[in-house]
């Protein structure tokens, strides 16, 4: 860092330490080290992080839980190792996902107007709703359609 006055010391934590592992902190504004406290939608990474991602997309990137092939296996396993890495410095116990939000927001809420019957109900498939679901028919989205959440569907 080639600022005229060096980083406040804090005890236990070396700031000029941590300025080293993030890259972009190397850059000067106006004669002065760059200050990035916007951290909402862009935070800013550490070395570590552009390595790994680096790593990731110039050697195994693919979808992650949805394949059987090399790239996805190697993918899952980097994501579930990262999982586990997180979990332990958070001092979480391991758990089970069974369902995504979207799904349990769905049931929870029910059907949309104009939304597909769930393909889990006994009752929606052994006989079409006033929509006209039943067997062979596609659905379509009507002018009034919405996801889970309450977004139109255009």
């Amino acid at each position: 860092m080639s600022a005229e006055r060096a980083a406040p010391k804090v005890a236990g934590y070396d700031v000029e330490a941590v300025r080293r592992d993030f890259p972009i902190l190397a850059t000067t504004v106006h004669d002065k080290p760059l200050v990035y406290l916007d951290s909402a939608a862009s935070a800013q990474k550490p070395r570590a992080v552009i390595q790994a991602e680096r790593d990731l997309y110039e050697g195994y990137y693919s979808n992650v839980h949805r394949g059987v092939h090399q790239l996805s296996v190697q993918s899952t396993e980097a994501y579930e190792a990262a999982r586990g890495k997180v979990r332990a410095f958070l001092g979480a116990r391991e758990t089970t996902r069974t369902s995504s939000p979207g799904r349990s927001c769905a049931r929870r809420r029910g059907p949309r107007s104009g939304s597909p019957p769930s393909t889990t109900s006994a009752r929606s498939r052994s006989r079409p709703s006033r929509s006209g679901w039943g067997p062979g028919r596609r659905w379509s989205p009507s002018p009034t359609s919405r996801t889970p959440w309450g977004r139109s569907i255009p």
